[in-house]
């Protein structure tokens, strides 16, 4: 029984992957490779008998898997999510940029008296040697060890644009999940709304909606105010 639920989480995931890669395919993918994400299950993933999973991976195109050596060497922005290439929104909206911008202001001036605590933006996190990520905007509460970040941020914030809605609430809400990253946000720009959860024993429990209240984010070594009002205003005053 442990082996079917092993074998159906397993499809579960490369068919979600195969959804993904159909919008943003992966780099000098190969016919076979291309092949290997249709949206048709992949018979080896059933709960079939010994005989017939036998049977059924010999039929089945194996699917590459990539590390971070090949990810250092590709061309373009991408993400590397468990061996699996995935292909970056290549120009994100004024909007996404305008809200990604006010995040990392208002972080960087809560953490201004935190001698620990730090945000960043626009920086891969190298969760495994088949994992990393690129999260819009996040804190740290440790020195780095290297030019790429190696242990899981204390607080990451996502920017929700139409093409990463699935991976962002999907993919990464589990991988940061497993990975044990402690508050998460995905943050909406058209909605003007945020979704705040806390890791609590190994669970994402959702905290709250947020639009124009303010929030206390409790870190590992400080803690701030994060007023969310404060992302919907462009300049000149306007909302």
């Amino acid at each position: 029984m442990e082996a079917i639920h092993r074998r159906a989480a397993r499809y579960a995931w490369a068919l979600l992957l195969a959804r993904i890669h159909e919008v943003f395919p992966p780099p000098a993918l190969t016919a076979m490779y291309r092949a290997s994400y249709t949206s048709e299950a992949p018979l080896d993933f059933y709960p079939l008998s010994n005989e017939g999973s036998t049977k059924a991976m010999s039929m089945q195109p194996a699917v590459e898997a990539y590390t971070v050596q090949d990810y250092l060497q590709w061309e373009g922005d991408w993400e590397l999510i468990h061996g699996q290439p995935v292909a970056m929104v290549p120009s994100p909206s004024f909007d996404h940029q305008q809200v990604s911008a006010a995040v990392f202001r208002q972080l960087d001036e809560s953490l201004d008296d935190c001698p620990y605590c730090q945000a960043v933006f626009e920086i891969d996190v190298e969760f495994a040697q088949d994992t990393v990520v690129r999260p819009d905007v996040l804190v740290i509460c440790y020195q780095p060890e290297s030019e790429r970040l190696t242990r899981a941020p204390d607080l990451i914030f996502e920017v929700i644009s139409p093409k990463t809605t699935r991976r962002d609430e999907v993919v990464k809400f589990e991988l940061y999940r497993t990975e044990g990253v402690p508050h998460y946000v995905l943050v909406y720009p058209e909605a003007k709304k945020a979704k705040v959860w806390r890791l609590v024993e190994g669970e994402y429990r959702k905290v709250g909606d947020f639009h124009d209240e303010t929030h206390c984010f409790k870190l590992s070594k400080c803690a701030f105010d994060f007023d969310f009002s404060r992302l919907w205003k462009r300049k000149g005053g306007q909302a």
